[in-house]
């Protein structure tokens, strides 16, 4: 496993429910519970996160890489919370952060079997969704997604200036630093970060 597939399922869990109201759209009014239980049957392998809301459950999966059988993992996952959780309405997203393209498929459609999940490809989503938000681990985000005609420097320092105005202390400002310069990495603008972090620096210096 991955730095960036750990660091990611760390922040999961944080803010799954920030993940379901800004990027999923969906209308989560009270708390959620992360249902920890590992759903596996043929291959040992945990579910990223699986939660319940009301009379929901919401499984999330991360991808840092292409696989060409996501459509019958998901599948796979979904007959597995079935077993414990008939009568809820399920809703499967697979988030993909990776570099390359996304290929993967999100659907079944053959004559006996009608399955899709939910994939959503970070790279098409505007960073602004994120950038304003008041959680830092929201604003990590930003950097995976799509910055249009925007400076990359511009929006880097502005990720920056706002993990310093969120984070509580030094110490959490690192931790979430270090996240942001994990992410980054997938969008090659680790040097980007390097000349933000000294921005930060030389206004820390000034004041």
């Amino acid at each position: 496993m991955g730095n960036k597939d750990i660091s990611f399922k760390e922040l999961l869990k944080e803010i799954a429910k920030d993940l379901s109201i800004y990027l999923f759209n969906l209308e989560i009014t009270d708390e959620i519970e992360l249902i920890d239980k590992e759903f596996s049957r043929i291959e040992t392998r945990e579910a990223d996160l699986v939660v319940k809301h009301k009379n929901q459950i919401i499984h999330i999966e991360i991808q840092n890489d292409n696989d060409k059988t996501m459509h019958l993992r998901m599948m796979r996952y979904l007959n597995d919370i079935m077993f414990l959780y008939e009568d809820y309405e399920i809703l499967q997203y697979v988030i993909y952060i990776g570099k390359s393209r996304c290929l993967m498929k999100d659907k079944i459609d053959n004559r006996n079997i009608k399955f899709r999940y939910n994939l959503i490809d970070m790279k098409k989503i505007d960073c602004e969704k994120f950038l304003n938000a008041d959680k830092a681990e929201m604003v990590i985000l930003a950097v995976l997604c799509d910055f249009g005609n925007k400076d990359k420097q511009e929006i880097i320092n502005k990720i920056l200036i706002r993990l310093k105005e969120l984070s509580e202390n030094e110490h959490i400002f690192r931790r979430n630093l270090e996240i942001l310069t994990i992410f980054s990495s997938n969008r090659n603008l680790e040097d980007n970060v390097e000349k933000g972090v000294e921005m930060l620096r030389n206004i820390d210096i000034k004041k």
